[in-house]
């Protein structure tokens, strides 16, 4: 069994070859969340909640990519030669950017725009403790993105999370690399070194 990495409360999974295939999943005790599924490594099997498994998981994800993923999971059906549900009729839910999606209980998760070359948006989970009648941000995802989402907060809660989950596709070379970025909407690792005061602990 693969085990992830304890962070902020979270066991903490993720696999990513860029620009290919990327997952990143959070699980606290029973509740296990994937983002941004390009692969379905082993660990991540398991997951009920999916933000872009096999049934029943629910697929969160903007509007405009519905009808493409429902046309993508027929096709990947029929070449296969399936009839599991998953390929014929996904539950695929539509995602409004800034919208709340209350998962249950004791979770929600809002949605915001984020800053990258094709329409795309990231996700922060929330945490109810019911007894305190309250509810924290507990871990963001931004996906790809560019740094803009940091410079003029893409959503108030953004840098309020026990664990950010965010992009740095470029990493060497700033130089020649961080035009790239820009370009592509992504972030150069040196851009997070250059803005280090924006991401301190609170």
């Amino acid at each position: 069994m693969v085990v992830g990495q304890q962070l902020s409360g979270f066991e903490v999974f993720g696999w990513s070859v860029s620009g290919n295939e990327t997952c990143v999943g959070v699980k606290q005790k029973s509740d296990f969340f994937l983002f941004d599924v390009g692969i379905v490594p082993s660990w991540a099997k398991g997951a009920e909640h999916v933000f872009i498994r096999m049934p029943p998981a629910k697929y969160y994800m903007l509007p405009a990519l519905i009808e493409s993923v429902k046309t993508l999971c027929a096709a990947y059906g029929k070449m296969q030669g399936s009839s599991l549900q998953c390929f014929q009729e996904p539950l695929l839910v539509p995602v409004e950017p800034g919208s709340t999606l209350q998962i249950n209980k004791k979770w929600s998760v809002r949605s915001f725009v984020t800053d990258h070359a094709v329409p795309s948006q990231g996700y922060i989970l929330y945490s109810t403790d019911d007894d305190l009648k309250l509810t924290v941000p507990v871990v963001a995802f931004t996906g790809d993105t560019r740094f803009s989402i940091f410079d003029h907060l893409a959503h108030p809660d953004l840098l309020k999370v026990k664990l950010l989950i965010a992009e740095a596709t470029y990493l060497d070379r700033p130089e020649k690399h961080l035009s790239a970025a820009q370009l592509h909407g992504h972030i150069h690792l040196q851009q997070y070194a250059q803005n280090a005061d924006l991401f301190h602990v609170r």
